[in-house]
């Protein structure tokens, strides 16, 4: 900056060659106060970013580690089907992530989720065959991010 500034005063032809070196000093304060400030400002902007990323990557490990626990269960002796089981695990994910990281999206109550994924689910099909095992596979996801978080010191 100091070169920069003795150029433009070997150039000057119209004015004085000088500038008394208090008016450089606070041209110079103020200048990298207001870099400061400006970097400060978007400091936790980021950090706020890169932690919902993180937090949402441990909740997505979660999710899928109580997927692999508990499909054999379901997909055994429940009869559902593949499909159907990887439809709560999405509706799951986006609830718990709604519940614990604040994030928002579609329709976060587990109801509003499964029919995002599908469609033609009446409230009272919903209670009836996907209720009891959507909220305890809710529960266990939700546990184990909680975990994790902790773990993580989140």
């Amino acid at each position: 900056m100091l070169a920069k500034l003795s150029l433009f005063l070997r150039e000057q032809k119209t004015y004085r060659r000088s500038i008394p070196l208090i008016t450089v000093a606070l041209a110079f304060r103020s200048l990298y106060s207001h870099e400061l400030k400006i970097s400060n400002s978007e400091q936790p902007e980021i950090e706020n970013a890169m932690l919902v990323n993180d937090s949402s990557q441990i909740l997505a490990d979660a999710c899928k580690r109580i997927k692999i626990e508990t499909e054999q269960k379901y997909l055994g002796k429940k009869r559902l089907s593949q499909e159907l089981f990887c439809k709560y695990f999405i509706a799951i994910e986006k609830n718990v992530g709604y519940t614990i990281l604040g994030t928002n999206g579609e329709d976060t109550s587990l109801f509003g989720a499964l029919k995002n994924r599908i469609p033609e689910l009446t409230p009272e099909q919903y209670r009836r065959k996907h209720k009891n095992s959507m909220e305890y596979l809710a529960r266990l996801c939700k546990e184990e991010t909680i975990k994790r978080l902790k773990k993580n010191n989140m």
